[in-house]
């Protein structure tokens, strides 16, 4: 379901990829990619077959949802605790991900975790198992199915702070969360998926939010 086998019969002459996928195409008939210094650093250019343009500020382009709801005061001054949140796709969640935020949870116990996209009852009751195994109580962790992008809007204001999943962080998440005041940690790997929170942090003046080890 792309277009990839129209790129490699050279329609034009010079081609370019851009921002909807976090990697080479591997076509050699792809002449350069659009990116930046910190998604793609110098000397990850061995890793694809196109030779990459580095935007000189930032690869991301972003247009807000125009449902996004009006920026609210961080609930943590109403609530007395901190609720971290994650709105990605499950599918991004791997159990290294959920390893190191329960052990961010038990260091605060009273902090919360919200988390969307969990698809289905089965899949989110194997995730609150996973959670009280690592000693997270399952009430501490409020789980929901998929969401249309124009209803999701209310949680921004129950979110004190975004976590960003790993390896593969968010984009599009990550954008509406900051653009709705809301701060993100992102832990920042090896591979380009991997540092798109770095990437967007460090275009809006956030750096110190990016993280480089677990601890």
């Amino acid at each position: 379901k792309n277009r990839l086998p129209v790129f490699a019969l050279k329609p034009a002459p010079v081609q370019v990829t851009y921002l909807g996928y976090p990697t080479t195409t591997g076509l050699p008939a792809m002449d350069y990619r659009l990116t930046d210094a910190i998604v793609d650093p110098e000397g990850e250019d061995r890793w694809y077959s196109e030779r990459l343009l580095r935007l000189p500020d930032t690869m991301w382009c972003y247009r807000p949802h125009e449902r996004l709801p009006a920026v609210a005061p961080p609930p943590c001054l109403s609530n007395g605790y901190v609720t971290f949140g994650s709105l990605n796709h499950a599918a991004k969640l791997s159990p290294q991900v959920i390893e190191l935020w329960a052990r961010l949870l038990k260091l605060l116990p009273e902090a919360r975790l919200i988390a969307t996209r969990i698809r289905g009852e089965r899949a989110q009751e194997k995730l609150r198992k996973d959670l009280e195994r690592l000693g997270v109580a399952a009430g501490r962790a409020e789980l929901h199915d998929v969401r249309a992008r124009e209803t999701i809007g209310e949680l921004f204001s129950r979110i004190d702070i975004g976590l960003d999943p790993f390896p593969y962080g968010g984009t599009t998440t990550t954008c509406d969360l900051l653009w709705m005041g809301v701060p993100l940690v992102s832990l920042s790997g090896k591979t380009t998926p991997s540092r798109s929170g770095a990437s967007l942090l460090n275009a809006v003046g956030l750096g110190e939010l990016v993280a480089r080890t677990a601890e």
